[in-house]
């Protein structure tokens, strides 16, 4: 198996040195050092990073967090973690066809034909308040007008109305 060799001065000092740099670096800067390449991976894993569970990092104004009975954490560690990963263009600018849901906590498309079809795609009795619904979830997702994707929409409307979904 090959082995690639990177330019960087950084991956070319001893381990040790690396380290010791990468403990002193807080532990955002740390968990993107570690998701530069294979080689700073396997180095930084001899630090036993802590990448924030989604379980307890929700926004407290997250509908999924009302399945839970256990305390939120409010270090705020997630959500810049995600906005440093977000898509990117071919130019590399964030892709604003993308945009991050705080209930699921993943980047979702914004286009209105990926919903529909996933709309087509499930198997519920699709009465007209529902497909309102879900129209109204796509169109403030894609709007921005709303943090939530129409999925995660949706099961808050279920969870916290108590609007039945048909299935």
């Amino acid at each position: 198996m090959p082995r690639y060799y990177h330019d960087s001065p950084l991956l070319k000092l001893p381990t040790e040195i690396f380290l010791l740099i990468s403990e002193n670096a807080h532990t955002l800067d740390r968990i993107t050092l570690a998701l530069t390449c294979k080689d700073a991976l396997a180095k930084s894993l001899l630090l036993r990073l802590q990448v924030p569970s989604p379980f307890f990092h929700r926004t407290p104004w997250s509908s999924v967090t009302l399945d839970f009975n256990k305390p939120l954490c409010h270090c705020g560690g997630l959500e810049p973690l995600l906005r440093r990963l977000r898509p990117r263009n071919p130019a590399g600018y964030a892709d604003r066809a993308w945009k991050l849901c705080v209930d699921c906590m993943r980047y979702r498309p914004r286009r209105a034909g990926y919903w529909h079809n996933k709309r087509r795609a499930t198997r519920h009795v699709a009465n007209a308040a529902r497909v309102s619904a879900w129209k109204n979830a796509v169109t403030n997702f894609r709007a921005g007008n709303k943090s939530q994707c129409p999925k995660c929409r949706m099961r808050k409307l279920r969870i916290v109305i108590g609007y039945d979904s048909g299935g």
